[in-house]
């Protein structure tokens, strides 16, 4: 049975917590592709996500937030550069590889000492967010090897049978996931090209 679809009004968010908060799998919009959600805390939870998109458990996953608070739960600190791309870029489609918060899952960072984070910019997704009052993993919404869904429907198709629940707030605009830069060290490194190009990135701390 296909997971239900809901609708971002005050009834999907309030379906969409529920979902989250008692260990579940959600798909969500981001203002790139559709997102896999769960409570990055909850160690089934996470396990469930590697499951289902068939993912080397050895890879991290990526985690949403929508406030300083919600940040300081994931990560240790935050590097002079993360600073200013954040100042510049968030929210928007840049995700940041920071160093990992002490007691997040070692299933969740695969046992390394960095988590990737972003703020997104879609109205659906910082929404989810704040109705969660926590940060959300946000790996796209697929099975690896295969191309990231951009809507609903394509979440239906591909991953409707093992997930929990589908937050449609319509087609995203791109097929391109988020420009990942890790900024750990005194000099960052784009590991994933995206949106935002290396030389904006650079003309920012620059």
């Amino acid at each position: 049975m296909s997971a239900p679809v809901v609708l971002p009004d005050l009834g999907g968010f309030s379906s969409a917590v529920s979902c989250v908060e008692s260990g579940g799998v959600l798909a969500f919009p981001t203002e790139t592709v559709y997102g896999i959600g769960v409570d990055p805390f909850n160690d089934d939870a996470i396990q469930r996500v590697f499951d289902i998109k068939g993912r080397d458990v050895a890879s991290a996953l990526p985690i949403l937030v929508s406030s300083p608070e919600q940040l300081s739960r994931v990560v240790s600190g935050v590097t002079p550069n993360g600073l200013k791309l954040m100042e510049r870029f968030w929210p928007g489609p840049l995700t940041l590889v920071l160093p990992a918060h002490p007691e997040l899952p070692s299933a969740l960072t695969g046992g390394l000492p960095t988590i990737a984070v972003r703020q997104s910019s879609s109205a659906t997704a910082a929404a989810l967010v704040d109705h969660l009052e926590g940060p959300l993993t946000a790996t796209s919404a697929n099975r690896s090897g295969q191309p990231p869904c951009t809507s609903a429907h394509e979440v239906e198709d591909a991953l409707g049978n093992d997930i929990d629940l589908i937050l449609d707030g319509g087609p995203t605009t791109t097929l391109t996931p988020s420009t990942l830069v890790d900024v750990t060290g005194p000099a960052i490194e784009v590991l994933r090209p995206g949106p935002l190009t290396e030389t904006a990135i650079l003309a920012a701390l620059y």
